[in-house]
């Protein structure tokens, strides 16, 4: 109507595609039925260094306090059996990689992320450095690659996760495109920094709607028209979270 403005997700699903010859070899990437876990949650509360890395410079990341959180509210609607949580002040990169990854269906980061503007190939998901010293907690595209993956869904609850440089004919390649490398059928990440406690809420309802049956571009979509119409309206903290890949339901077994 005249003089009314609404957000395209009022009305529309929408869905993201990193390249056309990107989006065919993911739709017929077959989803695969013997994936006997559904769900795991890695929130990273603390890195635990004193908050500062060189990422190639000296940098503050903050603890998130409401990452636990975020997990567990994703987990609830899940069947305990089928769940596993690495929900700690530090959860190491050794920690992960010791996880049977390849026998989950959807795995949810919530922790920092950063996108190297000057090499993007050094952007990083950031968990915990080894007591050892042996793997320094920087998950980035070269780690990722190796990832055995045979997910429906990543979530990458993480600053930036969903930037990369734009190569021609791929479309943007960054830690987005890794994990859909490594053999994930979606993510959902996100093109500029995430709230932290809004999450909480935004992740609540969209996998309160994905275990419901929706598919994941209506569950984002009923996630982010449930924020607006909440106290955390303002698109900062909704509109950057995107479905990139293949679209389908969540399908209980």
């Amino acid at each position: 109507n005249k003089g009314v403005s609404r957000y395209l997700i009022e009305d529309f699903n929408i869905i993201y595609a990193p390249s056309a010859s990107a989006m065919l070899v993911l739709s017929a990437r077959p989803r695969r039925e013997d994936v006997p876990l559904d769900f795991l949650g890695i929130a990273n509360t603390d890195r635990g260094d004193g908050n500062q890395v060189y990422l190639p410079t000296l940098r503050s990341f903050p603890p998130l306090p409401w990452a636990q959180k975020e997990v567990w509210a994703a987990a609830e609607f899940f069947v305990p059996e089928r769940v596993r949580l690495m929900a700690g002040e530090t959860v190491s990169e050794s920690d992960f990689l010791d996880q049977p990854l390849e026998k989950f269906r959807i795995l949810h980061f919530a922790t920092h992320g950063f996108y190297d503007d000057v090499n993007w190939q050094r952007s990083t998901l950031l968990l915990d450095q080894d007591p050892d010293g042996r793997l320094d907690g920087f998950l980035q595209l070269q780690d990722v690659y190796l990832l055995p993956l045979r997910a429906d869904l990543v979530v990458l609850s993480a600053c930036r996760s969903g930037l990369g440089r734009l190569e021609k004919g791929e479309g943007p390649t960054g830690v987005s495109y890794a994990f859909l490398y490594a053999g994930a059928r979606s993510l959902i990440n996100s093109l500029w920094s995430v709230a932290d406690e809004s999450s909480v809420e935004f992740m609540r309802v969209f996998y309160s709607r994905l275990t419901a049956g929706l598919t994941k571009s209506a569950a984002l979509r009923e996630a982010k028209r449930e924020m607006l119409r909440g106290r955390h309206a303002h698109p900062f903290y909704w509109a950057g979270f995107i479905l990139i890949g293949e679209d389908s339901a969540f399908v209980r077994r």
